[in-house]
């Protein structure tokens, strides 16, 4: 069988027993072909030992994909039992038997890539993988399975069990997708065709399919009304406290800046109207839709000097929702270097979960000329234009991680440009290539 990548890209292979040490060297000695970076080998089997294994684990747990236990099952348990969290986090923990008999997945078998390393591991070990997983085990579609391997975000956790179990059920799931989808549809699969349950590949914030049921577009409104009122409410708060500190001109950035489409009118009142006359509408069985969201988007950003976690935050989702573009999608936040330790920044990509990207003011001016440019911020940071060059930069690096031709890079679609608010500014721009956008119904199988 051809030797296929594995999802987890690293981790740690710890043994107790001697027996369990010849076990693991044969098996990492071929494992490691087929992962980014080798597996962190430690001997347990004698007495004295540079670091407490409870702390090791504890570390791994932080820092790695993957933890591989050769050795008792129960020994595994105890040892991840106080930092188990949450499914969608914690690292793949495999455990092996001494003899290498049986491959065990115990934690993150689907979205930790835990049941397809058990697999590996029992094709190299000539083991029996040991797989518990409903729709694994019946070879049907899974819904994490399919959003991690495409490096999609699911929108709800909840409805993706809901799906899960409605498939188990012998239930079709309705599928719909902006984007091309490659390979085999699995039977459980409608692709185009309203179901009870249904899946829905996009960046758009709220969106739905064409042709999707009226009672599922009413009650998104509802749902998107409400999100918008909230947003409006946070940046009209924002700028309350700059006219009650004395700072009028931050004041003023909203009406010039941010514009009132984004924060809202005297037509409230009509609005919250609306929002009552759609609630009284909400059907009862309507379909239900879960939102997977590729991760492409890069969110450039400046910003003044200590600008506040707030002000930072309104920015960019005044920009997310003027692009029409849920903050799920968002792959990483983009700036110049001198802005990499900005505490507003750094708090933010922590709180939204997502990677902050700087490069210098020469990697910023490669991306281009058409870009509004400022003397200002040239003279302050090396570069006319930080956010729009960020964003772009951003999506480059992307485009590079999928190992693209570097002379022949595919297009970008700067989706918005500068906007700016309350001393920060912040772009959006999108991979425009088929190739990032593309997805498939199975990238791996080692069954």
């Amino acid at each position: 069988m051809e030797q296929l990548k594995l999802r987890v890209r690293n981790g740690i292979c710890i043994c107790f027993t001697a027996q369990g040490k010849e076990t693991a060297t044969r098996l990492l000695e071929k494992l490691s072909q087929q992962m980014e970076e080798a597996f962190d080998f430690l001997d347990y089997t004698g007495s004295e030992h540079s670091k407490p294994l409870k702390q090791v684990v504890k570390e791994a747990f932080q820092e790695k994909e993957a933890i591989l236990f050769v050795g008792a099952a129960g020994i595994a348990v105890r040892l991840i039992a106080p930092w188990v969290q949450d499914k969608l986090k914690d690292p793949a923990v495999l455990v092996i038997d001494e003899q290498g008999r049986y491959a065990i997945p115990i934690l993150s078998g689907h979205v930790g890539g835990c049941n397809e390393l058990a697999e590996a591991a029992a094709q190299i070990l000539g083991a029996e993988p040991v797989i518990t997983t409903a729709t694994d085990l019946r070879q049907a579609f899974a819904v994490d399975v399919f959003a991690a391997e495409n490096e999609l975000v699911i929108s709800d956790r909840e409805l993706a069990k809901q799906i899960s179990a409605a498939e188990l059920r012998g239930e079709k799931i309705g599928f719909f997708s902006d984007y091309p989808v490659d390979g085999i549809v699995p039977a459980e699969i409608t692709p185009g065709v309203w179901q009870k349950e249904n899946i829905y590949v996009t960046l758009k914030q709220g969106g739905c399919p064409k042709n999707a049921p009226a009672s599922l577009v009413r009650r998104d409104m509802v749902i998107g009304l409400q999100e918008k009122k909230e947003q409006r409410d946070a940046v009209k708060a924002a700028a309350v406290v700059a006219v009650e500190t004395g700072d009028s001109a931050k004041a003023a950035e909203i009406d010039m800046s941010v514009g009132k489409s984004d924060i809202g009118s005297p037509g409230q009142k009509s609005e919250q109207k609306k929002e009552q006359s759609y609630e009284s509408e909400n059907e009862s069985g309507t379909p239900e839709l879960l939102r997977l969201y590729p991760r492409t988007v890069v969110l450039g950003m400046g910003c003044r000097r200590d600008s506040s976690l707030n002000a930072v935050r309104e920015m960019a989702r005044v920009a997310l929702s003027r692009a029409m573009i849920d903050k799920s999608a968002v792959r990483a936040i983009a700036t110049v270097d001198r802005k990499k330790n900005e505490m507003a920044f750094l708090a933010l990509a922590k709180e939204w979960d997502v990677e902050l990207w700087s490069f210098t003011p020469e990697e910023l001016e490669s991306a281009g000329t058409k870009f509004a440019e400022s003397p200002f911020v040239r003279k302050t940071v090396g570069v006319g234009n930080v956010c729009e060059r960020a964003a772009v930069m951003g999506v480059r690096r992307i485009y590079r991680e999928r190992e693209m031709d570097e002379k022949n890079l595919p297009a970008i679609d700067l989706r918005v440009q500068k906007m700016a608010f309350n001393g920060v500014t912040a772009a959006v721009a999108v991979p425009a290539s088929e190739q990032v956008r593309r997805q498939q119904w199975k990238k791996k199988n080692y069954t």
